[in-house]
């Protein structure tokens, strides 16, 4: 299972997907690479801008932690990003509820 979590707490947003969705066989799992697909948006999205960022993305993971104080005029845009990833995941996880999970939103 995919599991998804986004802490906005005021000070440090921090964005999480762990895991794999286990929909079909690799190569095939459509709901894994549609994850993946948008993870690695968000993941390009926040690395190109000029912002102090922690990016890890891995196979099956993905980690994105932002200090609000670093963010200066970009919070908007970074937040739309995360609003748009966020609407992604929850069709995901509504249409396949066994394999992908938001646990914090």
């Amino acid at each position: 299972m995919t599991e998804v979590s986004y802490v906005n707490d005021g000070g440090r947003i921090v964005f999480t997907v762990k895991g794999h969705a286990e929909y079909a066989a690799d190569g095939a799992d459509i709901v894994c690479a549609a994850c993946s697909a948008l993870s690695g948006t968000l993941a390009t999205k926040i690395a190109n801008l000029p912002v102090k960022s922690d990016i890890s993305f891995e196979s099956g993971n993905l980690k994105i932690v932002l200090e609000r104080k670093d963010i200066g005029p970009y919070l908007l845009e970074i937040m739309h990003a995360f609003d748009f990833a966020m609407m992604g995941y929850r069709l995901l996880e509504e249409q396949y509820p066994s394999n992908v999970i938001i646990t914090a939103w």
